[in-house]
């Protein structure tokens, strides 16, 4: 299928651990793809601002993917794209805050589609989508294990990582995506090297043509070594 031209992973649960505190190997191993010629690129659900200022500090060449999705930053071009409408998760944030009590995130100053909840206490998800559905709210509501996004529902890290690639003329076949959640899924399904790190769900690891012996950021370290270095490894 060719050789890999971008890397896409995941940060919480897939470049952390199960307490989002950051394996310094991984750091390692994606600088050594990018010592190899392979852009990085950070997809993750949180803000442009984070997002882009790790990748920065990482030494990650890559567009940036925040808000999984959403928003799209090639620092190479300089060119920021914004994808799905605001409006729609604002008022989502909105009627979950009145109806059910639920307090957002002090960092949605920071976003513009994709808007969060903390889950520092028990959040039932399927109350939350049951009551968009009641208000014909075109939504996305996800549960990242960390955190409840409430987002356009046309938006995802797969939408987000099509927009990348077209920034850089990469065919998303030579694109390979490594990630720990099912919010990860859109984005394994279209890429043409899918990883899954070892904590992943069943629903994920179905749709990875590689799953990792290792957990986490581990996990990517294997998959950094084993697979993506390898100049003789076919996909």
């Amino acid at each position: 299928m060719g050789k890999i031209r971008l890397v896409a992973v995941d940060i919480a649960g897939t470049l952390t651990d199960d307490r989002r505190r950051l394996y310094p190997e991984v750091i390692y191993a994606l600088r050594k793809l990018e010592g190899a010629g392979i852009p990085v690129s950070i997809a993750t659900g949180n803000s442009l601002m984070v997002a882009y200022k790790l990748a920065h500090y990482f030494g990650l060449t890559g567009p940036v993917i925040a808000e999984n999705g959403a928003v799209v930053y090639d620092p190479k071009l300089r060119k920021r794209i914004l994808i799905g409408d605001p409006e729609i998760g604002r008022r989502a944030m909105d009627l979950i805050v009145r109806e059910l009590g639920l307090t957002p995130s002090f960092t949605n100053r920071y976003r513009d589609v994709d808007f969060i909840f903390e889950k520092d206490r028990e959040i039932d998800v399927d109350r939350i989508r049951k009551l968009c559905e009641e208000k014909k709210l075109e939504v996305r509501i996800s549960d990242s294990k960390f955190l409840i996004h409430v987002c356009d529902k046309k938006v995802n890290k797969g939408t987000g990582l099509i927009e990348a690639c077209k920034l850089r003329g990469i065919p998303i076949t030579q694109v390979a995506a490594i990630g720990d959640s099912w919010i990860d899924i859109e984005m394994l399904k279209i890429v043409g090297l899918p990883i899954a790190v070892a904590n992943s769900p069943e629903e994920l690891k179905k749709v990875a043509k590689i799953v990792t012996r290792k957990p986490d950021g581990l996990g990517v370290v294997e998959a950094v070594e084993e697979y993506l270095l390898r100049s003789s490894f076919d996909y």
